[in-house]
């Protein structure tokens, strides 16, 4: 089996994509559209697939208090009830990472997990975006998130994170050669690592992908190192701050100078070497490639 699934916005073309699930048995399979027919053809062919569901609502609807809270939650409840294929559900997208917010969201995600239970059904908390939460602060915003944590390690529940870098994927990776960063002294880039042997060590971390690492470094001292985690999303996309040039996704990226760089790769390499750095955490339960678009091919 592969921990490399597909984040599927539309479930057309479906033949291209119960092939490739036949072929690598990914771990894991996102939805944005739940059928469960399709879901069932699918875990048919990869038995060992988890089915991951979200529910996908408006900026202005993600709340974590008041009626808005409720809201979502009901929401949520109807889909669950109505989509018994699907395994784990997320709650909210790339939100509530900034200390003032993440303690209340903690709360909100405890309440989702216990709602989901009453099914059968289990939770991926968190959602945050690559680079969230803080991670300098000695734990001190992650902290905030904690009793969320312990709640979903106790009760078979399981954390999600979005890791993306840009122009490549290796971006703000911390590589022995020091390369790949951002000089904020002088307002530029410290260069890109040509040496591919820079980039096979397994112990590797870094600011936008393989952050979860010095995020998991934390959990170890909290007693949290074993709780599963899932990639919902990973790619090449723009990171903040970043080299010039091209390079605001993986179809930008194409014929550009980074391209061209020894050692990167073309995009397909550079995933390959991201899923062999997760292979080594067997808290990783499964990456998935954003994304399956409506035209069929990845967006």
């Amino acid at each position: 089996m592969t921990r490399l699934g597909l984040h599927i916005h539309r479930n057309n073309k479906r033949s291209d994509i119960l092939n490739w699930y036949q072929k690598l048995q990914p771990t894991a399979v996102l939805l944005l559209s739940v059928d469960d027919v399709f879901v069932r053809d699918l875990k048919a062919v990869s038995p060992g697939t988890k089915a991951i569901g979200r529910v996908v609502v408006n900026d202005s609807e993600q709340q974590i208090t008041g009626a808005g809270a409720k809201a979502f939650l009901n929401k949520l409840e109807g889909k669950v009830a109505e989509h018994p294929s699907v395994d784990y559900w997320v709650g909210y997208n790339e939100a509530f990472h900034v200390p003032s917010e993440i303690g209340r969201y903690a709360e909100f995600e405890i309440d989702r997990m216990k709602m989901l239970e009453r099914y059968g059904k289990k939770a991926l908390i968190g959602g945050f975006s690559q680079g969230a939460p803080e991670i300098t602060d000695g734990g001190a915003t992650w902290a905030k998130f904690r009793p969320a944590l312990e709640y979903a390690l106790a009760n078979g529940h399981g954390l999600h994170l979005h890791e993306y870098a840009g122009p490549y994927i290796g971006w703000g990776v911390n590589t022995p050669d020091g390369l790949n960063q951002w000089d904020h002294a002088r307002g530029r880039s410290k260069g890109t690592s040509t040496d591919p042997n820079v980039w096979r060590s397994a112990t590797l971390d870094g600011w936008h992908t393989l952050r979860y690492r010095m995020v998991y470094r934390l959990f170890n001292t909290w007693g949290l190192g074993a709780l599963p985690l899932y990639l919902t999303e990973f790619g090449n996309d723009n990171t903040d701050p970043r080299p010039g040039g091209q390079g605001a996704g993986y179809k930008d990226w194409r014929g550009t100078e980074w391209a061209r760089v020894p050692g990167l790769g073309d995009f397909a390499e550079q995933c390959r070497w991201y899923m062999w750095q997760v292979s080594h955490d067997s808290y990783v339960k499964g990456a998935v490639l954003f994304g399956w678009d409506g035209s069929g091919g990845l967006g």
